[in-house]
């Protein structure tokens, strides 16, 4: 259908009483079934397509304005496919969905912004084959050199472990913060080298 291909960008929004703040642009990594396993700020493709950034900002913002007209406060995203057809020199952006809530990209967005202001950041889901303890996991990263501290510029962030019933860790979010996107990437990469176990991506 003269489709190169199809991307999946999102702007986070807070509402409050005096208005609303589009705070962050990520790009949402899904898998071959479209499947939320995590995000990555900001899109490694913007800067590819001029004017694309300005647009997702643009519908967010009346997004945000209409969600707020309805009385709607707190927490929210605008999600928006991106088609990259043949015949066109950019993307056509369309808005597909609006959340309403606490999203996938709304906890790891705002400690990024916290601790890494001006830097990138990425996220992703891992399901360990092997389960092992938080400490353990922690430590691994720690003794690499590789777990994030507060003051420093870059590196891996656990976020949220998930134990199962042996009160091991089966499957956590570690957020990967850096300077640039592609030290993130970098950083995923070191964490699967430090982790004492083999892991896969996973949904939320």
């Amino acid at each position: 259908m003269g489709v190169r291909q199809i991307l999946s960008p999102s702007v986070q929004i807070f509402l409050d009483s005096n208005g609303g703040y589009l705070y962050d642009c990520t790009e949402q990594i899904l898998s071959q079934h479209s499947v939320h396993e995590g995000n990555e700020s900001p899109p490694p493709y913007l800067g590819d397509f001029p004017g694309v950034r300005g647009e997702l900002f643009s519908q967010a913002k009346a997004a945000a304005q209409w969600l707020h007209a309805c009385g709607y406060r707190g927490t929210a995203s605008a999600d928006f496919l991106l088609v990259d057809y043949d015949e066109l020199d950019s993307p056509v952006v369309y808005i597909c969905e609006l959340n309403a809530r606490v999203t996938g990209a709304t906890y790891p967005s705002v400690l990024a912004r916290h601790f890494t202001p001006q830097g990138a950041w990425l996220l992703r889901n891992l399901r360990l084959t092997r389960p092992a303890s938080g400490q353990k996991v922690i430590e691994m990263l720690r003794r690499r050199g590789h777990l994030y501290l507060p003051g420093e510029s870059a590196g891996v962030l656990p976020i949220n472990f998930n134990l199962g019933p042996d009160n091991l860790v089966h499957k956590g979010q570690f957020l990967c913060l850096a300077p640039q996107p592609d030290k993130c990437r970098a950083f995923l990469e070191f964490a699967e080298g430090d982790l004492p176990v083999e892991w896969t991506f996973d949904r939320d």
